[in-house]
């Protein structure tokens, strides 16, 4: 009887992990740049009523080399930051302003011929006043400055659940804290089983 408890519990805390994992998908195509002038891009949300667009875009002044950045479709809110490759964009980081947040209307510096990446945050509706989204969507775009253009050079968005992730320079997501306390559970109970049998 003991057994099948314990065989019950491991393949509950298997299934429940891999049911909260399952929710972690990456939207294909899910940040793309339009090439009118100024380049903007455009970012895929998903909410009750179906796919919706939000981004930025880059205006360019007399110095080739300094962009302001601003709204390109306003209403659904969008946070983006300033990033590195294998860097991990999730909640606590975005909580503990682990990032140098980019903000509307104001000038950034991409000298020429550089590359950099930018983090996206956003949701379907806002969770707080803090600027959290109740479905977050996780993503990054590697930019370039070419010849005073700002051109897509990469990118990734997708679903990683409330508190989760994704991997910078990847189509890595990382699974919400929960998800791997269940995995934890379900390998050590599988383990004490093959112990307690041999």
């Amino acid at each position: 009887m003991k057994k099948i408890i314990l065989l019950a519990v491991t393949l509950g805390a298997c299934f429940g992990a891999y049911a909260q994992g399952s929710i972690h998908y990456i939207i294909p195509n899910g940040i793309r740049a339009y090439t009118q002038k100024p380049t903007s891009i455009a970012v895929k949300t998903l909410d009750p009523w179906g796919e919706m667009l939000t981004g930025f875009l880059f205006y360019t002044g007399p110095d080739p080399n300094v962009f302001r950045l601003d709204h390109f479709m306003d209403g659904i809110g969008l946070r983006t930051f300033l990033v590195r490759e294998k860097d991990v964009l999730d909640l606590n980081a975005i909580q503990t302003e682990k990032f140098n947040e980019l903000y509307y209307g104001h000038d950034y510096t991409f000298k020429e011929g550089e590359s950099f990446y930018m983090g996206v945050y956003t949701g379907s509706a806002p969770r707080t006043s803090e600027g959290l989204y109740e479905t977050p969507l996780y993503g990054w775009a590697l930019l370039s400055n070419d010849t005073g253009e700002i051109t897509l050079k990469d990118s990734a968005l997708g679903y990683a659940g409330y508190e989760g992730g994704i991997i910078v320079g990847t189509s890595t997501l990382v699974p919400e804290p929960g998800t791997w306390a269940l995995w934890a559970l379900g390998v050590a109970l599988i383990s004490c089983a093959r112990h307690r049998k041999s």
